[in-house]
């Protein structure tokens, strides 16, 4: 597996608190290619992609923004838990 990360934005909870949804929204998305080991064939090539809100973070002040890298991990682990046992 090689994961490639193509966008990484993420709203500090200090913005968040000073300038609330004026920080603009956090966002992540990764894409994985998964290979098999013996022919280097490519399987699949996953991609999850997930984003906070701007007025969402600014209500929480930043904890959607702080989520992310939990949800990325979740739903990552639940394609894999899904596809690949």
């Amino acid at each position: 597996m090689q994961p490639h990360l193509i966008k990484l934005r993420i709203v500090s909870g200090g913005a968040r608190f000073w300038i609330g949804p004026l920080g603009g929204k956090s966002n992540i998305d990764i894409e994985f290619k998964i290979i098999d080991g013996s022919t280097e064939d490519v399987i699949a090539q996953p991609r999850i992609a997930r984003r906070a809100g701007a007025w969402a973070g600014g209500w929480s002040i930043g904890k959607s923004d702080r989520n992310l890298q939990s949800y990325i991990a979740h739903i990552t682990h639940e394609y894999f838990s899904s596809n690949y046992k």
